[in-house]
């Protein structure tokens, strides 16, 4: 009758190690100075079987050495075929007249690198078992499938093809089971305890019902992903891990001596249990317990222990985070988004205020359109005009029009005829062949446009692409588009705004989900002294997206995926949240006559709207700096001329409210000792050297 107890096994898989032969007697040589000196020296500990796994050139050196050790010798594959013209393998006959105990079949590099399939295997764990071999049968998955909860199904059908047409005997006196999961080979990673436990919980459930529950309780079932000595003991104490199969760790003897020392010592734990459990029959008349079953009884206790003992941490840890909250819930203003505009975007982005205009401009990068609204025109009133391709950002001009940076560059677009004008090419693309395109961006208060890009790759390579770039009008009426000067390279940039003063730049490469500030020299278009302003708490939900800064200095930010915009504060606190009903929200911006409204862009496929909030009382906006374009601009050849309807609505919707001023000495003649925030309103609504000096005078 088959027995319910299982030895534990550790086998240490060389693979294509060592380098010679020399190397490979000189290990066989250590690993059997250390498994006889556990013999030797922990006699008090049972025996485990242990086995290595050399190349098969090294098989019969190591195989003499070893010899009268007890340690197993085992081949890394074999060909289902007894002989013939099947150059390069080797047959299970081969391998057992050189001394060969066990053999792999199915491992994981095999049927990714070789193209094992799963029949392969079946016929090669059948060639094995006639041939007189132990089978060391590996199942495992994948990553995506890991992740994608295929686990048992992946092991179930690995096990099924495999073990087609196998007896009960056999499987049952000559097979042993590795699970490892391909994620964790070569990698450094390994599966948790629990994890690793789970998966040889599933493999013995679907032993029982393909041999039945009394042998499936005799099948060993080593794990085998990157195990090492730090992690054997927790892994080899799990009630369904009955040994390991060794990778790396193998090719140095004393690494796998502490591995199968350690499964030596779990095994003399479970013969202390069963000889508890056999004389308590003696003293109490009891019937014993069943060996496994008090194995698994205790190991669950002390597993319910450890599990309480994490539970009480983790409330230890949510009762001061919570406290925490409570705290800054005080200090915290709570305000709730409502929806103005009942459009459909597709990826609403780059929102700004048009004192000009009195009107909001945003853009919807794939769905290559821009937008305009006025609230007097009531929710209804928003018009669009459809784009030649994606487009990243836009900003307003001091000339009547507006900048829209498309894929392919920079362009004008007259709001007087509706013709768009290319100015300078997105150098990304055009003369680096980088899969990007131009994101976010805002006018500096110097009004020169500050545009980071979006890698389109960032999710799958996560390279750290992307340049930050200013765009420059010059007086020839051309474009200059630099490089700024000291700024990080990134996957998406986001974030970018700035100080009241325009001498600090905000920045964030989104998925880090961290934002600097940076000092800002807009006459040299240089950053400097780079500076970690914000840091997302792990539990907060979201990533930072588009930002804007309000004349106390606060920065507020999106926070896409976590249904919210958030204000930071001068001091890097989080002091206003404004919450929003839909999942991403995706930038920000500050308007209406008396700028003390927040008009928050959002992204489908449940957003795509415009909402907006009251700021709180003490809290109100900047005028939007207009990109200075000067006087007498010719621009290159080449145009884009919308047409139809869409054109005309536009063009119809977006006249001017408030009269262009002709020149800064004109504009300050204009203004009485008003209040500064009057002085504000009336005057920075013209270039950014219109701002820079209305600005001062409302510090003075």
């Amino acid at each position: 009758q088959a027995t319910t107890e299982r030895n534990l096994f550790v086998a240490g898989n060389w693979k294509m190690n060592p380098n010679s032969l020399e190397a490979a007697e000189s290990l066989s040589s250590l690993v059997k100075v250390a498994s006889t000196s556990l013999k030797r020296d922990r006699s008090d500990l049972p025996s485990v079987k242990v086995g290595v796994v050399p190349p098969y050139p090294f098989i019969g050196s190591v195989s003499r050495i070893l010899q009268g050790s007890g340690v197993l010798i085992g081949a890394q594959d074999l060909h289902w075929e007894a002989n013939g013209a099947f150059t390069g393998g080797i047959s299970a006959s081969m391998l057992k007249s050189m001394g060969v105990d066990f053999v792999l079949c199915g491992h994981s590099e095999r049927r990714a690198v070789f193209g094992d399939t799963d029949k392969d295997v079946g016929k090669k764990v059948k060639a094995g078992l006639k041939g007189g071999l132990d089978i060391v049968l590996c199942v495992g998955e994948t990553l995506d499938e890991y992740q994608n909860d295929l686990v048992e199904s992946i092991c179930s059908l690995q096990l099924a093809h495999a073990l087609s047409g196998v007896s009960i005997r056999d499987a049952v006196e000559r097979l042993t089971i590795a699970y490892e999961p391909v994620w964790a080979i070569g990698t450094g990673l390994t599966a948790t305890p629990q994890q690793a436990q789970h998966a040889h919980q599933a493999i013995r459930s679907w032993l029982s019902k393909r041999f039945g529950e009394d042998a499936a309780r005799c099948i060993p079932i080593q794990y085998g992903g990157s195990v090492t000595p730090e992690t054997a003991p927790d892994l080899l104490a799990m009630p369904d891990i009955d040994g390991a199969l060794v990778g790396g760790a193998s090719l140095v003897a004393d690494k796998f001596q502490s591995i199968f020392t350690a499964a030596a010592s779990e095994a003399a734990r479970c013969q202390s249990m069963k000889n508890f459990s056999e004389n308590s029959q003696k003293v109490l008349g009891a019937s014993p317990l069943d060996y496994w079953d008090a194995v698994e009884m205790v190991r669950e206790l002390s597993t319910k222990a450890e599990d309480i003992q994490n539970e009480l941490h983790h409330a230890k840890r949510d009762l001061e985070r919570f406290q925490e909250v409570r705290q800054l819930e005080k200090t915290v203003t709570y305000i709730k988004a409502k929806k103005s505009v009942p459009c459909s975007n597709d990826l609403g982005e780059s929102p700004v205020w048009s004192q000009r205009y009195e009107r909001l401009f945003w853009v919807d990068i794939t769905g290559k359109k821009v937008w305009s609204w006025s609230p007097d025109g009531g929710s209804e009133s928003a018009v669009s005009l459809n784009l030649p391709s994606m487009v990243g950002c836009t900003a307003i001009t001091d000339k009547g029009g507006l900048i829209l940076a498309l894929e392919d560059g920079f362009h004008r677009f007259h709001l007087s005829t509706g013709i768009m004008h290319k100015m300078t090419d997105w150098p990304e693309s055009k003369m680096y062949g980088l899969d990007t395109r131009p994101n976010d961006g805002r006018v500096d208060r110097s009004g020169n446009l500050v545009v980071g890009s979006y890698n389109f790759g960032h999710r799958k390579d996560g390279k750290e692409l992307g340049s930050v770039y200013r765009l420059s009008s010059t007086p020839s009426g051309g474009a200059s588009l630099e490089p700024l000067k000291g700024a990080p390279m990134h996957r998406v940039s986001n974030c970018i705004s700035f100080s009241p003063d325009g001498e600090t730049m905000y920045f964030c490469d989104t998925p880090t989900k961290r934002i600097f500030k940076y000092n800002y020299d807009p006459e040299t278009g240089t950053l400097s002294d780079q500076t970690l302003f914000y840091e997302m708490p792990p539990e907060m939900l979201g990533m930072p997206d588009g930002a804007n800064v309000d004349a106390q200095g606060g920065l507020w930010v999106a926070m896409s995926g976590g249904g919210r915009v958030v204000r930071i504060d001068n001091s890097g606190n989080l002091d206003v949240v404004v919450e929003i009903p839909v999942k991403s929200p995706t930038s920000v911006t500050i308007g209406g006559a008396s700028l003390d409204m927040l008009y928050i862009t959002t992204r489908g496929p449940d957003g795509g709207q415009i909402y907006e909030a009251k700021l709180p009382t003490g809290i109100h906006g900047l005028p939007e700096t207009e990109f200075d374009d000067w006087e007498g601009s010719t621009d290159p050849e080449g145009s884009y001329k919308f047409e139809g309807e869409g054109i005309s609505s536009f063009l119809s919707a977006c006249e001017e409210k408030v009269p262009r001023l002709e020149s800064t000495s004109q504009s300050m003649s204009s203004i009485s000792s008003t209040s500064a925030s009057k002085i504000t309103t009336n005057v920075v609504t013209g270039s950014g050297r219109d701002v820079r000096t209305a600005n001062a005078i409302s510090s003075e």
